[in-house]
């Protein structure tokens, strides 16, 4: 019946708590200091220029989110296009068509292949605040070859890690598609859709 108002700080390094408290304190500081609740000045003041970006978040954007068929005895892979013979840094994998089926192998040996290299795809893992173009296809299903897209542009806040490619903190991917509806409910990520820029009243824009 009475909301209670809470402000949350994203602090980062969250496994360094030497890092994290001093870093909370620092934020904290500042956002008494901009409301006027303290005369205690946040360190580098001097050195900030005041301007904010606010960013708005339109929630947990599953796999259904997507634009394309999810089909049982898939493993549904994050991907990035091959382009002009460049592969993604982060993979060491890419996905193909042969003989109508997607497959999985080395970059090396895709490229040595011209017909191959020509529509192929790294799996990929997508970084924290990364853009996706709408059309963009940023899912493929093994061996179905399936496509995922994305409907927007957006930016990416915490994408899902992948499991078979950043290795020591691994997400849920790939999705293997023994359960159509579980499946569809993965987390791609949450989707960034609109950046609002704005300058503290006090500080020079």
């Amino acid at each position: 019946e009475k909301p209670i108002p809470i402000i949350g700080i994203e602090c980062g390094h969250h496994e360094t708590l030497s890092d994290v408290v001093p870093r909370a304190v620092e934020f904290f500081n500042a956002l008494l200091f901009n409301r006027g609740f303290t005369s205690v000045k946040p360190r580098a003041w001097d050195d900030d220029d005041g301007v904010f970006y606010k960013y708005h978040v339109e929630g947990r954007l599953p796999l259904k989110y997507l634009v394309g068929n999810i089909e049982l005895g898939d493993r549904i892979y994050p991907v990035k296009r091959v382009v002009n013979n460049e592969v993604p840094p982060s993979s060491n994998r890419a996905i193909v068509k042969v003989d109508g089926d997607a497959a999985i192998m080395p970059p090396a040996q895709m490229l040595a292949q011209p017909q191959l290299a020509a529509d192929a795809y790294a799996i990929y893992q997508f970084r924290e605040m990364e853009d996706i173009v709408a059309g963009q296809v940023v899912m493929m299903g093994v061996p179905s070859g399936n496509t995922f897209t994305s409907p927007d542009n957006l930016t990416l806040l915490f994408p899902t890690k992948s499991a078979e490619v950043y290795g020591e903190q691994p997400g849920m991917w790939p999705v293997i598609v023994d359960d159509i509806e579980r499946a569809s409910n993965a987390k791609f990520g949450y989707g960034i859709f609109t950046k609002e820029r704005f300058v503290l009243p006090f500080k020079k824009d």
